[in-house]
């Protein structure tokens, strides 16, 4: 299915209440990755979520997108093996 890479203009509201940030083209990932991960793992997980567990989940979005996957991607693999 196609196009690949390439997001809907607008994003949907369900969208971008998740995702509350995009990292630049080219900039290192981790920093908006973290302020996505660190609400969305506390809820998931009834209660704060630790630096340990998001630094985890942070690592994989980074080593995702450094493999050629998008953003998005990437947090949903976090989300899959948080």
């Amino acid at each position: 299915q196609g196009p690949l890479g390439v997001l809907p203009d607008p994003l949907p509201t369900s969208h971008t209440r998740l995702l509350t940030c995009r990292p630049a083209t080219g900039a290192d990932p981790a920093a908006c990755a973290r302020t996505i991960l660190k609400p969305f793992v506390t809820r998931a997980f009834r209660r704060p979520a630790t630096d340990d567990e998001i630094e985890r989940l942070t690592r994989l979005v980074v080593e995702a997108t450094k493999f050629g996957d998008s953003f998005e991607r990437g947090g949903h693999a976090s989300r899959a093996f948080g």
